[in-house]
C-alpha cells in the first residue's frame, strides 16, 4: 500500500512540475489562498533567481503511523531526485509532526534555515497534544516559514520578491505566541516554587 501511495504521489509530481505548481502532495491540507500565495511567490522567485521553491505536504507517507526515519528518508529522496536544480523544499508531514528543509548544494548556506524555523514557525506550532492541527494552523505555519525564507533567499542575491508581501500580522502573531510561551513557562515555574514553599511550611 505504501508503495502504491508513493507511486501515485510521484505520478502527480510529474504533472505538478510540468504545470509549474509549487505545492506538491496533499494540497487539501493548505487553504486555497495559501496555495495561491505560495505559487505566486515561487513563480516570482524562479523568474528572478532561477531557484525553484517547493512545499511538499503530506498527511502521512504510510498507512502505519508514525513512519520511520528510513521511510521518510526514502520518500524525500524520491521527491528530490525529480526536482530541477537549484531548489528549496519545505517538507511538512502532518501525522509524523515533522517539518524539514532541503536545499540543493548550490544554494546551501545562503539562508539560516534554523533561524527561519525557530523565529517564524515554532511560535505557531501547537503547544499541546490537545490543540488541533487543522488547515488554518498548518497554512499559517507553512506560509509564514516559506515566505520569510523566500524573502531572505531573494535578498541574498540582491533581489526583491514583491509577492512575498511579508505578513506583518503573521509576525505579530508569532511574537505574541512567543510571549505566551514565555508566560506559560514563568507561571509553571512560579507554581512549582509556590508549591515547594507551601510544603516546607
Amino acid at each position: 500500500m505504501r508503495g502504491t501511495r508513493v507511486f501515485l504521489f510521484l505520478l502527480c509530481l510529474c504533472g505538478y512540475l510540468a504545470a509549474h505548481d509549487f505545492v506538491l502532495g496533499d494540497r487539501g491540507l493548505l487553504s486555497p489562498s495559501t496555495q495561491a500565495a505560495i505559487n505566486s511567490v515561487a513563480s516570482e522567485l524562479l523568474e528572478k533567481t532561477k531557484i525553484s521553491a517547493y512545499v511538499v505536504i503530506k498527511d502521512a507517507i504510510k498507512d502505519q503511523m508514525p513512519s520511520s526515519k528510513t521511510d521518510r528518508e526514502q520518500f524525500v529522496h524520491q521527491v528530490l531526485r525529480d526536482l530541477p536544480k537549484p531548489y528549496f523544499v519545505l517538507f511538512f508531514i502532518k501525522q509524523d509532526k515533522k517539518i524539514n528543509f532541503y536545499v540543493s548544494n548550490d544554494i546551501e548556506g545562503r539562508v539560516d534555515l534554523e533561524g527561519i524555523y525557530q523565529k517564524y514557525m515554532v511560535p505557531l506550532l501547537p503547544l499541546s497534544q490537545k490543540e488541533i492541527l487543522d488547515v488554518s494552523r498548518i497554512s499559517a505555519i507553512v506560509l509564514n516559514g516559506y515566505v520569510h525564507y523566500a524573502d531572505a533567499l531573494a535578498k541574498s542575491y540582491g533581489k526583491e520578491v514583491a509577492s512575498t508581501l511579508i505578513d506583518r500580522n503573521g509576525d505579530l502573531l508569532a511574537y505574541f505566541a512567543r510571549l505566551a510561551m514565555i508566560g506559560m513557562i514563568v507561571v509553571l515555574v512560579a507554581l512549582f516554587v509556590y508549591t515547594r514553599i507551601r510544603r516546607k511550611q
